[in-house]
């Protein structure tokens, strides 16, 4: 039993060694005025002690938080933790500092080297062990960019740089001149100098060359190189560029570059955001383009985000064009119905032309207008046929003369548009006609009836076909029977052999608005 106690004693003794060691390692490697350095009177980060003055600042530069700070009766004005600093303000004159940590110790009664000034910024190293202060720096390259066991800490020279115990893998690049080395870090007092020589290093280096469609931007360790192209000379090993674009997804390239010769890569280009586009029409067989190229939108299709501007077609219907915005990660629908062409259009107006077959035939010029199928006609027929020639003798049975007559007429015609089909129609029509002669002598000097005139009901219909839009063929038959006439136009009619009114034929070619 008393073995037992003795080892635990033992054990216990040695474990408050090793803690006292521990936490006793505290110590201050450096200490200086910074008289250029303006931090304690500015107006953002000055501060005032009890006495109205301007507090002293102590850049503490050290590793960790939660530090104790005493000065004894005078007191500790602030305490700010700043990125790798304490910012320590204390009141003027302050003779001593006292600085506790629960894992890295005590550091009691440390008397500063120098007066305390108010107003005043000065700088602190504070070793807490484990680890050195250093000043590293590059012979003939003042800005060599260093990098500590991989991770980038800044350019030299690199002043006052906090470097834990071990071997630290220290490596510097300016241009193609480097230094890779490894240093060993042992604790001690003050600040180790560390100057790291370059060398020439061109010989491991290619000519790359990076490309990608799309005008995309090109981008390397952070910073933007080009657009579309990017020319540069890299060391061998392996290396990422990022392509972006706006509305896209960046994407990462992987590449080795092979030292002294051209290295070519084709980079990924950043893949564009999509959304998804459907499109139902009405009626069926409707044929969709876009850019002049047939596409089936019946099913959700993946596109880019951006506008479209389709196309709708098909045989007997009235296209349409429609502009479509498809936007990230939605989906637009849409119907399209498409209107059937109206072959036989009403409301319309329409004039043509057609030739007449009758009696006396002549050459026929149309004009009217339908609303709601309700059809309105007028025409007018130019004789272009001549009758038989007619003679006329006094009361003694003398020739006075001899004619041949033609006969024009002018027509109102009232009637209802019925379709049969898209493209065949007829009108069912009830009009007005006056016929007037005009006479030719052919023998003496008397135009006997020239003039005549006789009026006549109409009753017929228009047929219409259709075949091209706002183009009609028509066809009109009609039976024109007689109202009244003058006495001489009955004479006339006798006499060189035609009849009043009777069955007529009009064809022709109408244009319709």
């Amino acid at each position: 039993m008393r073995k037992i106690y003795y080892s635990l004693f033992i054990v216990m003794t040695l474990l408050l060694s090793v803690t006292t060691g521990v936490r006793a390692q505290l110590t201050v490697d450096h200490f200086e005025k910074l008289p250029t350095d303006l931090t304690a009177t500015l107006r953002d980060t000055r501060k005032m002690d009890h006495n109205g003055e301007t507090a002293a600042l102590i850049k503490i530069q050290t590793t960790g938080r939660d530090f104790t700070f005493e000065t004894g009766v005078l007191g500790i004005v602030a305490t700010e933790y700043r990125a790798g600093e304490v910012w320590l303000y204390v009141p003027n004159h302050v003779p001593k500092l006292s600085i506790h940590h629960a894992v890295y110790g005590n550091l009691t009664d440390w008397f500063f080297p120098e007066p305390i000034e108010a107003g005043t910024t000065y700088r602190m190293l504070l070793n807490v062990g484990g680890g050195r202060f250093t000043n590293i720096t590059c012979s003939g390259a003042p800005s060599s960019k260093v990098y500590i066991d991989g991770e980038y800490v800044g350019e030299t020279p690199l002043l006052n740089y906090f470097l834990g115990d071990g071997n630290r893998h220290l490596r510097a690049v300016t241009g193609r001149m480097e230094c890779d080395t490894v240093v060993t870090i042992s604790s001690g007092e003050g600040i180790m100098s560390l100057n790291l020589q370059l060398h020439n290093m061109s010989y491991l280096y290619g000519d790359v060359e990076v490309t990608v469609e799309g005008q995309a931007d090109i981008w390397f360790q952070g910073h933007n190189e080009g657009v579309g192209r990017w020319q540069t000379q890299l060391r061998e090993g392996t290396y990422e560029v990022t392509t972006r674009k706006v509305d896209c997804d960046s994407v990462v390239t992987r590449f080795t570059v092979k030292r002294g010769q051209m290295n070519r890569i084709q980079a990924e280009a950043p893949r564009p955001h999509t959304g998804r586009l459907r499109i139902f029409t009405r009626p069926r067989g409707v044929v969709t383009t876009l850019r002049g190229q047939e596409v089936d939108l019946a099913e959700p299709q993946v596109m880019n985000i951006g506008s479209y501007h389709l196309a709708f077609s098909r045989k007997g219907y009235h296209p349409q064009e429609r502009e479509y915005t498809v936007r990230w990660n939605e989906l637009t629908e849409d119907t399209v119905t498409l209107e059937a062409i109206s072959w036989l259009k009403s409301p319309a107006f329409y004039f043509g032309v057609g030739y007449t077959l009758r009696g006396l035939s002549g050459l026929t010029a149309t004009i009217g207008g339908v609303f709601a199928g309700h059809d309105l006609q007028l025409a007018y027929t130019l004789g272009t046929a001549s009758s038989k020639e007619g003679y006329w003798y006094d009361g003694e049975g003398i020739l006075q003369s001899g004619l041949t007559y033609k006969m024009n007429s002018w027509s109102v015609r009232y009637g209802y548009q019925v379709r049969l089909l898209p493209r065949l129609g007829f009108t069912p029509q009830v009009g007005f006609m006056q016929e007037q002669l005009t006479g030719s002598l052919t023998e003496g000097t008397e135009k006997f009836g020239d003039g005549a005139k006789a009026s006549c009901m109409t009753l017929g219909v228009k047929l219409l076909a259709v075949p091209i839009q706002h183009c009609y063929v028509f066809l009109q038959p009609e039976y024109a029977l007689a109202l009244s006439k003058d006495e001489v136009f009955e004479t006339v009619a006798k006499g060189a052999d035609f009849s009043v009114g009777s069955f007529g034929l009009t064809a022709g070619v109408l244009v319709s608005y």
